[in-house]
């Protein structure tokens, strides 16, 4: 699809200008078949030409769908869907080894369990493999759960009236891309563009504020803890209330007394 193509080549320009010196870790794949995650596509251009035909399908996606087919070792194989706005679905498939960075994954899924300061390779079209550092490890929310991720972030300085900024995250524990958003300028035209996760299987939005897991036992037994500790702060609101009425039905009201006869 020129889309992704298109997405990734202008990453790989900014990538290749700051290419960091770091340690690599021990590479684990996160994801295994049958998980999927669904991302929202935005997309703005102006200038001279306004329309987002260099962006190909993708300027003209509802969303984007990454269902992973296969996981052998540290190669990943993925189908990705783009649902378009006329109704119709584009496919292809993705394969790529997340310890070599060979294949045409790019950077849809990292290794997993990556902290501050490790290393891991991408591949871009066109530009060979290289290596990526996580510059940051943070919480953020994505499909409606709080997650912890892996970010990657960088901004150009301004350069004949081109800038660049780019940031990129990776949720820590399966290593899937949750967000991608770049921006660009040039003295002509200007680029917005953001790819968020929005639905996915691989993990369950969170209830009174506490993320459920992909474990139906686990699951139940979090659910049995709120649920009881509800009803119990409900049993001891109604005991309180209770006692505070019975003492004021046994506390008898004092008896008026009576008023004197006036003498004759």
């Amino acid at each position: 699809m020129k889309s992704y193509e298109t997405m990734l080549i202008i990453l790989a320009f900014a990538l290749t200008l700051s290419i960091a010196q770091s340690s690599f870790a021990a590479y684990t794949v996160g994801v295994k078949p049958g998980d999927w995650i669904k991302y929202q596509v935005t997309l703005s251009w102006t200038g001279t030409q306004p329309d987002t035909s260099d962006f190909g399908d993708l300027g003209q996606a509802q969303y984007i769908k990454a269902e992973i087919v296969a996981v052998e070792g540290t190669s990943v194989t993925v189908k990705m869907s783009m649902q378009m706005n006329n109704g119709t679905e584009i496919t292809q498939t993705l394969t790529g080894d997340v310890a070599t960075g060979q294949g045409n994954l790019a950077i849809f899924i990292a290794p997993s369990g990556m902290q501050k300061g490790d290393a891991f390779p991408g591949t871009m079209f066109g530009t060979g493999t290289m290596s990526l550092t996580v510059t940051d490890t943070v919480s953020r929310t994505y499909a409606g759960a709080s997650r912890t991720v892996n970010m990657y972030s960088l901004s150009m300085p301004p350069t004949s009236g081109f800038t660049a900024t780019i940031a990129a995250y990776w949720d820590q524990a399966t290593g899937i891309l949750t967000e991608l958003s770049m921006s660009m300028t040039t003295p002509q035209q200007s680029m917005d563009m953001k790819v968020l996760a929005t639905e996915t299987n691989m993990w369950t939005s969170g209830i009174f504020g506490f993320n459920l897991t992909s474990d139906p036992l686990l699951n139940t037994l979090i659910l049995v803890g709120i649920i009881a500790a509800v009803a119990g702060g409900a049993a001891a609101t109604v005991l309180v209330i209770m006692r505070r009425s019975h003492r004021t039905a046994a506390t008898p009201m004092p008896t008026p007394a009576p008023e004197p006869v006036p003498t004759q």
